[in-house]
């Protein structure tokens, strides 16, 4: 052992490492944040920059909003001594004692002084130390008017205030008092009682209604609210005027306040100006204009500020944070939260910020960088050289104008959906800000951006291209022609139909690629479609059909390219059938498939399989009621659950039942049974008759020879029946749902692509690698400016890493394999493969 150490302190100094080199680290920005939420707050009217705020219950700070500095007066979080320790004289300070504080009001004559409340003692905090006012906890006796507050002691205080003379005021539940410069108690209100009424009088002889919650002097009255009314009442003749409220169940209109109803006011801020009264009630900021009597509302807070309050006419609190309240812009934003202050133009060693992503650091200016995915469109701008803290707003430097063609574009809404920032990259003046949907790249100079990159949208689709720069979105239907050489494949979530060619070329021939409904009698690709489900070509007229689910409508593109509705009035719902077949309501149909002259439509939600023949809609298959029940001599009274794909053989028409696990066949004799499944979900293996066999959730069933090929969706497989016997193709296929098939290959629709068992790669769809980025699908997690001028992007969504040359704009991956391809379950179908 003795020789093993010698050993390792020789190679230790013989390597090289016999000095260690220390490095030391120190937070720039950040404090320690509140142990729990905000409970009351007061704004200093002679210094507006400070804020005193009460933390929950026990602790009273002091904030001020210029610096970002914040301190700690009264109260303890833990080791605390209690209440009882005040008046026996063992404080040293009152920042040491744990008190159940109810209301605080700041003496605006001596800063630092405070008046303290709670529940039923009251306390003065001066120069450090807690002086108690009231009587020590102990035997409590009835409050009786003249008597000293020194031997009070007080029931359930829910607010106080002090006028500019040295008078105190305090409600005690439904009770108001006033306490004299001599601390002598007199009664301000009708003690012990309950009304739902008020009128102007003398306070003296008024009832108030169940609890005071706020009371705050100004300007020679005592202003003041219960249960239903706002109220104020001058200090020299206690002469009470109602201002809001007279009765209980007053309206909840705007218009004049005497007549309005409020719901637990909880604070209230009037305005030194004119004297206008603000509050929040049941969510909505309101106004009282003194002069004209009336209510008004300015605006309805976000949802995330729970009962909001105003403790000034510019400020609220909530549980989470004190907020800026701006009139003129009718808006309100955060100055603190619970972590520290998040104000602009604070110290950053003051600063905290919600959850920082990324940040970047600018040499030549001093300035760091940061983004933060609580500012969304903004960056916070640190000034290193003098610790200031500014917001950078990104919304008006966003643009939809790519960066590598200025005549090109995507959509607006796009770039105004909601921002998060991931990463923040500066080289030079150009600054590359990025969120999971997009990268900008933004000149700082001069104050404009671009598009860089981002997720694929309707207008930056390829209309024609190679198959791996086609962009697919949760293809469902394929059709297939001639041993694969044409396949026709159904683009739901793109809303467009593509055709893709042997000679390795794919077009759009239907839909602009955003959901909608328009362009009949035009030229089919300049119309909208909505989640066509499935698309089937006729040899014989040359046209093509389709299921364009979300619209409830069938459509048909003829030779020469025009598009037309022959089915469906657009509304969902069933209303019969023998109607006009555009008066004639479906309901998501999903699948069509044409044969002999006649077009079957699987009417999924109406839970039926029909037809269109000369002109003429008809129920083939269901009842449409929702069931598993099966009539074998009778389809029509057959009940089926969402039934999907179809396909005819020899005048049987195949339909995969969907959500009752099972595949139907009706055949030409207008008998129907099962072929496949049990009617149970799930997977029990192969190798046994077929209606033994589970599937589950089986979306498309196609026939060739004498071979059934399905596509067993949930159970990931390709599931084929041969002479009533069921296997499985040996691979398995995340969630298949198109499926045709040429033995012993099929083509099958999985995730946002089109696969094939004959091929390693993707038949069609891909990221776009190879293309432009303006044209690519980029989701970046991180990105990196090279030393080359390359950018890299790590890609969580698809397990790699891609590359972006930063001069032609060409994009490529450089790593990684695609283990995610957002193979994103959902039922659809593809209809089969016709020979010719």
């Amino acid at each position: 052992m003795r020789l093993l150490i010698l050993l390792s302190l020789f190679l230790f100094v013989q390597l090289g490492y016999s000095k260690l080199v220390a490095y030391r680290w120190e937070p720039i920005s950040g404090v320690g944040k509140f142990s729990t939420a905000f409970a009351n707050a007061y704004q200093s009217e002679n210094q507006p920059e400070i804020i005193y705020f009460q933390e929950s219950s026990f602790r009273i700070f002091k904030f001020n909003q210029t610096s970002g500095d914040r301190k700690l007066l009264v109260g303890c979080y833990s080791g605390c001594m209690t209440e009882n320790s005040v008046s026996t004289g063992d404080i040293n300070s009152a920042t040491t004692v744990y008190l159940t504080i109810t209301s605080f009001h700041v003496d605006e004559t001596s800063y630092d002084t405070i008046y303290i409340a709670t529940n039923k003692q009251i306390y003065k905090f001066q120069n450090g130390n807690l002086i108690l006012l009231s009587k020590q906890l102990g035997t409590s006796t009835t409050i009786q008017e003249g008597s000293a507050l020194s031997n009070t002691i007080f029931t359930k205080i829910g607010s106080i205030s002090r006028d500019p003379i040295g008078n105190l005021y305090i409600c005690d539940e439904s009770n108001l008092y006033r306490v004299d410069l001599n601390g002598i108690i007199k009664f301000m209100s009708l003690r012990d009682g309950f009304t739902l009424t008020k009128k102007d009088g003398f306070s003296n002889e008024t009832m108030f209604s169940t609890y005071i919650s706020n009371i705050r002097y100004h300007k020679g009255y005592l202003y003041g609210c219960d249960l239903f009314s706002i109220f104020k009442i001058n200090l020299q003749t206690w002469w009470m005027t109602v201002i809001q409220g007279r009765k209980f169940d007053g309206n909840t209109n705007d218009g004049p306040a005497l007549d309005a109803k409020l719901n637990f006011v909880y604070g209230f801020a009037v305005s030194p100006i004119d004297d206008s009264i603000y509050l929040s009630n049941l969510g909505y900021w309101k106004v009282i204009n003194q002069t004209t009597g009336n209510i008004s509302t300015i605006l309805l807070f976000d949802s995330s500020i729970v009962s909001p309050t105003f403790f000034s006419p510019n400020h609220i609190f909530h549980a989470q944070a004190i907020m800026k309240a701006d009139l003129s812009l009718k808006q309100v934003y955060p100055i603190l939260n619970i972590n520290g202050a998040i104000i602009d133009g604070t110290n950053v060693q003051n600063r905290v910020f919600d959850s920082i992503a990324a940040i970047a650091f600018n040499q030549s200016s001093n300035e760091l960088l940061i983004a933060d995915s609580n500012f969304g469109f903004n960056l916070k701008k640190v000034d290193l050289t003098t610790g200031t803290v500014s917001t950078i707003p990104l919304i008006d430097k966003f643009s939809n104008v790519s960066c590598w063609n200025s005549s090109e574009e995507t959509n607006e809404s796009f770039i105004r959906s909601k921002f998060i920032p991931n990463a923040l990259q500066l080289r030079n003046s150009d600054l590359y800000v990025s969120s999971t949907k997009m990268i900008q790249k933004i000149d700082v100079s001069k104050g404009n951006g671009c598009l860089y990159a981002g997720s694929i949208t309707g207008d930056r689709l390829r209309k024609k291209g190679p198959p791996s720069s086609i962009i697919l979105k949760n293809p469902t239907g394929i059709f297939c022609l001639d041993s694969f050489s044409t396949i026709y494949i159904a683009d739901t979530d793109n809303h467009r139909i593509l055709k893709y060619t042997s000679n390795e070329m794919v077009e759009v021939i239907a839909g602009i690629g955003f959901q909608g409904f328009s362009g009949d009698g035009g030229l089919a690709i300049n119309a909208q479609l909505n989640k066509p489900h499935s698309v089937h070509f006729d040899k014989n007229s040359g046209n093509i059909y389709i299921a364009d689910s979300g619209n409830h409508r069938i459509r048909m593109i003829f030779p020469n390219g025009t598009i037309t509705t022959i089915v469906g009035s657009g509304t969902n719902g069933f209303n019969g059938d023998g109607l006009n077949p555009l008066e004639t309501h479906l309901n998501l149909p999903k699948y069509v498939f044409y044969d002999s002259e006649i077009l079957y439509i699987s009417d999924s939600f109406n839970h039926r399989v029909r037809s269109f023949f000369n002109g003429t809609i008809s129920t083939v298959l269901g009842n449409g009621i929702t069931g598993s029940s099966l009539v074998p001599n009778n389809p029509k009274e057959t009940q089926l659950n969402s039934p999907f794909g179809l396909f005819v053989s020899n005048h049987n028409l195949f339909v995969a039942d969907t959500y009752n696990h099972r595949i139907l066949c009706v055949y030409y004799d207008f008998k129907v049974e099962i072929i496949a499944g049990t009617g149970e979900s799930g997977y029990n293996g192969d190798g046994m008759v077929a209606t033994q066999a589970k599937l589950f959730l089986p979306s498309m069933v196609y026939v060739i020879d004498q071979s059934i090929y399905i596509a067993d969706t949930a159970n990931n497989k390709i599931r084929i029946i041969n002479g009533g016997v069921i296997s499985s193709f040996h691979e398995k296929i995340l969630s298949p749902i198109g499926l045709c098939s040429e033995v012993p290959y099929f083509v099958y629709t999985a995730g946002n692509l089109v696969l094939s068992n004959g091929r390693t790669e993707p038949l069609v769809g891909g990221i776009a690698d190879g293309s432009n980025v303006f044209y690519a699908n980029v989701n970046p997690t991180k990105i990196l400016l090279t030393t080359d001028n390359k950018m890299v992007i790590s890609e969580s969504e698809t397990n790699r890493i891609r590359m972006i040359d930063n001069i032609k704009g060409g994009i490529k991956t450089i790593s990684g394999t695609v283990k995610k391809l957002g193979l994103t379950f959902r039922l659809g179908l593809g209809l089969g493969m016709a020979k010719t």
